[in-house]
């Protein structure tokens, strides 16, 4: 019976390693390796490149906007006019117009002389009323001294300049002709043109002009009178 049962278990091993053998779980590595050689078969997409900005035309982070340049504003020197007269009608310093107009701070400068303001326009409005009201009060003033009766229309003749209107037919200074004719180019008179002059009881003229300023820094030359 013993020796029965040895042979049967024998017999039972031998049927065991007969049988279907069971699958073994895939190695990882080689997986991987075959997944690789999968996905290499498949289309690439094309590459798109896309617009590069140059640096120049990138806007800065911190860029700080530029002031807006305020605008020279021109005016010619008339008669008695000096650099000082522009300094306190604008209320910038005198150094600093000498500097924007190009002309030398202790200069003499001839009637026609360009300044040159930088000044927006109110202040020039400003600038303009202060000149006209300077020359408006400065003739005001030497008429009442010459004691005027009045204003009267003077045509222009072959000849006349305005020194000769001036002086000779009406003894005023040229300063004031410049006054009561601000439109007027007295340095380029024509024949028939009509100035407005003042009308005196008296016209000797003394030999030096009243209310004539003494000459200043920056101040425009003419006759000397």
């Amino acid at each position: 019976m013993r020796s029965m049962l040895i042979a049967l278990g024998i017999a039972g091993l031998a049927a065991c390693s007969t049988s279907t053998p069971v699958a073994s779980a895939p190695d990882p590595v080689t997986a991987s390796a075959e997944t690789l050689l999968v996905d290499t078969d498949l289309p690439v997409a094309p590459e798109i490149d896309a617009p590069v900005e140059s640096v120049a035309s990138l806007e800065p982070v911190d860029a700080v906007p530029a002031e807006p340049t305020v605008p020279l504003v021109r005016y010619s020197l008339r008669r008695g006019e000096t650099l000082a007269h522009f300094a306190r009608w604008s209320e910038i310093p005198v150094e600093e117009i000498a500097d924007t107009s190009e002309l030398e701070l202790d200069g003499m400068y001839a009637v026609g002389t360009e300044i040159a303001l930088a000044i927006d326009p109110e202040v020039r409005a400003l600038v303009e009323a202060r000149r006209d009201a300077h020359h408006r009060t400065r003739a005001e003033s030497y008429l009442a001294s010459r004691g005027s009766t009045g204003t009267e229309f003077y045509k222009v003749k072959t000849g006349d300049s305005a020194w000769t209107i001036a002086r000779d037919r009406h003894g005023m200074p040229v300063w004031l002709l410049e006054s009561l004719n601000p439109s007027a180019n007295l340095e380029r008179l024509r024949p028939g043109e009509q100035l407005l002059v003042p009308v005196f009881a008296d016209i000797v003229v003394d030999d030096f002009d009243a209310g004539e300023p003494e000459i200043e820094i920056g101040t425009s030359l003419e006759h000397v009178e």
